[in-house]
């Protein structure tokens, strides 16, 4: 769903301490948009819980409970980016095996398609 498109909705954002909030205002930012009243929460349970209840679209990351839809969200079709990152102790006892689980995860992501890409295969 095109961000443009999004902030005419009634919006269930997370605060700005999370980072799928950060993205998606900086593509509030670059599509020229503002989002108005939104409902603002600490936990995305009880975003997916006021979405649920019809209050709102809930902007988030998690999959998607209790009937709820996953949407991407786009600025000029292109999907919003989202940046992650793994920390952890370096004493901590599984460390050489997080640290491979996270190499492992970084490449799978790597090679994952755009939405624009599974868009246009399924027109061909």
């Amino acid at each position: 769903m095109e961000v443009r498109e999004l902030v005419h909705h009634p919006l269930i954002l997370m605060d700005r301490t999370f980072s799928a909030r950060t993205a998606f205002d900086k593509a509030v930012a670059r599509a020229g948009a503002r989002v108005t009243d939104p409902i603002v929460l600490r936990s995305t349970v009880l975003a997916q819980a006021h979405a649920v209840s019809g209050r709102g679209a809930a902007v988030l990351t998690d999959t998607p409970i209790a009937g709820l839809h996953a949407a991407k969200v786009t600025v000029d079709g292109a999907q919003v980016p989202l940046t992650l990152y793994g920390a952890w102790e370096r004493t901590h006892f599984a460390g050489d095996a997080i640290e491979e689980w996270v190499d492992r995860f970084a490449t799978w992501l790597s090679h994952l398609p755009a939405v624009e890409e599974l868009r246009n295969s399924t027109r061909a």
